[in-house]
């Protein structure tokens, strides 16, 4: 008799870690879902995957220099651009920046934000994907296709990466 309790308890277990694991992988989704779709597939798959990452030192266009790169924007330009591959805790940015959770789709973006740090991921075979960031404000700026979205609940953590990522 006792024997049997042991097997039902077994299978008790084993049926609890099935639902938790299949509601882990929901929940999963659910995180991602609405940040896939305001970035669209290849633009996320470019975030995710891009083998080449580079922060980029944003100035406004009247503070550059000859050598400053100008922005199709007009009115900014890129002071410098490093390589950061490999920097400690780009890969929490990359989750960050696929989750929905760090961002308030709902809200409008204040057009006085000063843009003055950027990500820019690149690769083989994927589209590039330019991301300015207003780092005192907690905005994001998708440059390609102009979409603008508050990222206040992550502000501290992205200020706080790109500014270590250029040391």
């Amino acid at each position: 008799m006792a024997n049997q309790h042991g097997k039902i308890v077994v299978v008790g277990i084993f049926l609890v870690a099935t639902a938790m694991g299949a509601f882990s992988i929901w929940y999963l989704r659910q995180l991602r879902t609405e940040a896939i779709e305001f970035w669209g597939a290849p633009i996320a798959l470019s975030i995710r995957d891009a083998p080449r990452v580079e922060l980029l030192e944003i100035v406004t266009a009247a503070e550059s220099d000859a050598g400053s790169m100008r922005l199709d924007v007009g009115e900014y330009a890129i002071a410098s651009a490093t390589e950061i591959a490999g920097k400690s805790g780009l890969i929490q940015m990359r989750h960050l920046l696929l989750d929905s959770g760090t961002f308030r789709f709902a809200e409008q973006t204040p057009s006085s934000a000063i843009w003055d740090k950027g990500l820019r991921f690149s690769g083989p075979n994927q589209p590039a994907v330019t991301l300015l960031f207003a780092t005192e404000a907690g905005q994001l700026w998708h440059l390609e296709s102009g979409r603008k979205v508050d990222v206040e609940p992550q502000r501290l953590f992205l200020a706080h990466f790109l500014q270590d990522a250029a040391r």
